[in-house]
């Protein structure tokens, strides 16, 4: 009888009609409340109909509330861990830089709900030594249905990684607070360090910093030439440590120099214009954003803040996105000094000649 009940995944709720389970996860069901609780309802209910008299339903009391206390059962307990669903994964795991190990459970799994307290502990844990880049979180496999699928879920508890660089592997040690802990912190050291702010070298950089962005962010720094290794490396360091505070944005972030890009400059109306700027592209909608007045930490902080409220003015692309030339990686170990001021006329020694 139990592998029976158990084996019914699709209902979340148990109930009954009468007296057997007062005190209890099984919901009582009259002639008053059945319609509103049962017909009106958007969820499936399963239904125990029985009799006082019957030996065999009062044998099946214990077996009932069983299950329903399983069914009952939520798995997420804590609040630095995730219930992903259906709807809102791709939105939490797919587009993330950030590693998630994921656990697709049963309500009626005995196993799952036995290695709450170890999954509860090792989230707590991971969340405060890997400063929340390491998510745990977990998937009822019984209601979504297209994540079991997806991922070809096949039983329960399944864990699954979702890795940094989009790779999926299964996850096979033991389902214990030390074990997870472990996995967490060898995958944390491994993480790349946050780098925003690449350089667009080429098509193919551009399309995996941003192609699945909300907003694609360029700065356009001077030419080399007029700033010298010194003073690029400041215009660089300034940008990385103002986009640090928007890494939770679902951004990408990319620089260029002035000059490298000519077909992009022109696209987004800005060749000739002073450097350095930075430009916003909504891809999707075909605008982008400009940044106004000067090239100061207090500017930019306060342009990425109304950025992220939706406050900044959106001009349309008058064209399609314009195809990224291929250039030559900066190296920032190389020297490149500002050019020497040249003086012409007499030299000093010469003019005390003259005087003499």
């Amino acid at each position: 009888m139990r592998a029976g009940v158990a084996g019914i995944l699709a209902f979340t709720c148990i109930v009954t009609v009468n007296a057997f389970y007062s005190s209890t996860d099984v919901i009582k069901l009259t002639s008053i409340n059945f319609n509103s609780q049962v017909i009106q309802c958007d969820k499936l209910w399963l239904v125990e109909f029985y009799v006082l008299w019957c030996e065999h339903c009062e044998e099946f009391v214990p077996e009932w509330i069983q299950v329903a206390s399983a069914l009952k059962c939520h798995r997420i307990t804590d609040k630095d861990a995730f219930e992903l669903t259906d709807s809102n994964f791709d939105n939490q795991v797919a587009g993330d830089d950030e590693i998630w190990i994921v656990e697709f459970y049963a309500p009626w799994c005995e196993h799952c709900l036995s290695q709450e307290p170890e999954w509860t502990n090792a989230v707590v844990e991971l969340a405060k030594r890997t400063k929340g880049k390491i998510h745990l979180a977990a998937v009822d496999s019984t209601i979504n249905v297209m994540l079991a699928t997806r991922f070809k879920i096949q039983k329960a508890p399944m864990i699954k990684i979702f890795q940094t660089n989009k790779e999926v592997i299964d996850y096979s040690g033991e389902i214990s607070a030390p074990s997870l802990i472990a996995t967490g912190l060898e995958l944390y050291s491994k993480m790349p360090l946050y780098k925003p702010f690449e350089q667009m070298v080429s098509e193919e950089i551009l399309k995996s910093v941003c192609g699945l962005r909300e907003l694609c962010i360029i700065a356009v720094v001077p030419h080399i030439s007029d700033t010298g290794t010194s003073g690029r490396s400041d215009y660089l360091n300034l940008l990385m440590k103002i986009a640090h505070r928007y890494k939770k944005k679902k951004w990408g972030w990319l620089w260029t120099e002035s000059g490298a890009q000519p077909k992009l400059e022109c696209t987004l109306g800005i060749r000739g214009l002073a450097y350095p700027n930075i430009i916003s592209i909504d891809a999707r909608r075909k605008k982008y954003m400009l940044l106004k007045g000067s090239f100061s930490e207090r500017i930019i902080i306060e342009y990425f803040r109304k950025l992220s409220l939706g406050h900044v003015a959106r001009i349309p692309l008058s064209a399609n996105f314009p195809e990224v030339q291929t250039v030559k990686r900066w190296d920032s170990k190389e020297e490149f000094p500002e050019d020497p001021i040249i003086l012409s006329g007499p030299t000093i020694q010469e003019l005390e000649n003259d005087e003499l």
